[in-house]
């Protein structure tokens, strides 16, 4: 059984060619325990948003104050997809609160009610 952490969406204020505002998911430092990660690497996870699988990664540096899953990811099949296409897709939007429910290199992205 894993952990459950809140993340909350954020727009980074830059577009993709298509209009899509770029979007991470930030996790403040100390509460990103669950979360793997390492400063100045991206560690590779495997996300879960809405029941389809997605390979990502989570970042962190010692210049910010969160843990971020990264907005590029792509599907098992290698091909490329966007967190922020993916999560708009699935019904979130930037600023959204959301649940992350990791274990061990896996974490499922959820609504937090």
């Amino acid at each position: 059984m894993g952990a459950k952490v809140l993340g909350v969406i954020r727009g980074l204020g830059t577009t993709y060619a298509d209009g899509t505002e770029r979007m991470e998911i930030h996790v403040k430092l100390g509460k990103a325990k669950p979360l793997p990660h390492a400063m100045n690497a991206r560690i590779p996870v495997l996300l879960d948003i809405t029941g389809t699988l997605y390979q990502g990664g989570v970042r962190a540096t010692p210049n910010n104050l969160y843990v971020w899953i990264c907005p590029d990811i792509t599907t098992l099949f290698s091909e490329r997809r966007k967190l922020a296409h993916t999560l708009t897709a699935a019904g979130f939007h930037k600023n959204d609160q959301v649940c992350l429910d990791v274990d061990g290199g896996s974490i499922t992205v959820c609504a937090a009610n």
